[in-house]
Parts: C-alpha cells; structure tokens; sequence
C-alpha cells in the first residue's frame, strides 16, 4: 500500500542538507511530526544522496515520512516515500510511471493547475506562498483566500506553504488544507 501523507499530521517539515540536518531531524521527530522535504538546492549529486539515505533510515524508524524536493532520481535511489514536484521539474505522470508507488506532490499555485496536477497523478498539492515568503520573495502571495480555492477545487489533500508559522498553522488548516508546510517557520519550533 502506498504512503499516504493525510495520516502524518499538520507539520510538514523541509529540511536543508546542511550540517546540522541530523540534529534538526532528530528533534522533530521527537517531537512527533512526521511529515519531512529533503530539500537541497547547493550541494553535489552524491552530497545529497547520503542525506537523503540517512534521513530515509531515521524518518522510517520512526514511522514519519521523507520526500525529495525536486529530485525523483535522488528520492527513488534513496529509497524515500516519494518526490515533491515544482513547475520545472517532470511531470508527475512520468515519474508515476516509472516509480508507481511513490508520493507525488506538485507546486500549485491556483484552482486550474490544481485539477490539472490532479489528472495528472498527484498525490498531493503544495499551495502558495500564502504569506509572504522569505525562501521565495518573488512569488506573489495568494493568501488565505487563494488557499481555499484550490482545497475546494479538488480532492486531494494540501499543503500550505509560504511564510508559515506555528501560530499561522490553524489558519491554513481552516482553509481545507491537510498540512502546513514550514522552512523559516521550524526556526520556533527547534527554538534557534
């Protein structure tokens, strides 16, 4: 049966393969999220592989979930849940076909690319910045509005991100979204 992410809780956590990923990993699974983006934008191939490789071993011991940003290549050899998708990268019908149980996330933005996504094999959406973004300053925000359009829009579950806080999560959760996706964000709960 494939990994679903609806059962793993509100916080979606991404996390960086920089240093101290293994630290930061260790912490949040303890405290009980279990939803985790490997997300690495800096290092080499083979740099972010070992990451991914020692997540997989650490999020599967404790029932949590990883998935690849990006990378259906990295996650498939790492042996992680499945891959997050943006507007660059395959299309998530090519990486269901050589990869047929894998999470597939998608980056949407709005209610039509949400129901193309959908057609196309998503598992689920990642929707925003639905608050402005210091990761991604150049994207406009859709805010809560532009959020409960797209979790009305269709039947898969969704992840809010953008500018997401611990105190901003029960907003998006009131917009229909299944979890709250956090990067800065994590920076409250790790108490940095």
């Amino acid at each position: 049966m494939m990994a679903r992410i609806d059962d793993k809780g509100p916080v979606y956590a991404i996390i960086s393969s920089c240093e101290s990923w293994r630290d930061s990993l260790l912490y949040l699974l303890d405290a009980g999220i279990k939803l985790f983006q490997l997300r690495s934008k800096n290092s080499s191939d083979r740099e972010i592989l070992a990451v991914a490789c020692a997540m997989v071993r650490l999020c599967h011991d404790n029932d949590a979930l990883l998935l690849v940003n990006d990378r259906f290549d990295i996650a498939y050899l790492a042996g992680a849940d499945g891959v997050h998708l943006g507007n660059e990268d395959l299309p998530p019908k090519d990486v269901r076909r050589c990869w047929p149980g894998a999470v597939i996330g998608v980056t949407v933005r709005k209610p039509e690319a949400a129901a193309a996504a959908a057609a196309a094999g998503a598992d689920y959406l990642g929707v925003g910045p639905v608050y402005a973004s210091p990761n991604k300053p150049h994207l406009p925000v859709i805010g809560l509005d532009g959020l409960s359009m797209v979790t009305e829009a269709v039947d898969l579950p969704v992840v809010a991100i953008g500018g997401i806080t611990p105190n901003r999560v029960s907003q998006v959760l009131a917009c229909g979204a299944t979890a709250a996706a956090m990067i800065s964000g994590l920076k409250e709960i790790l108490k940095c």
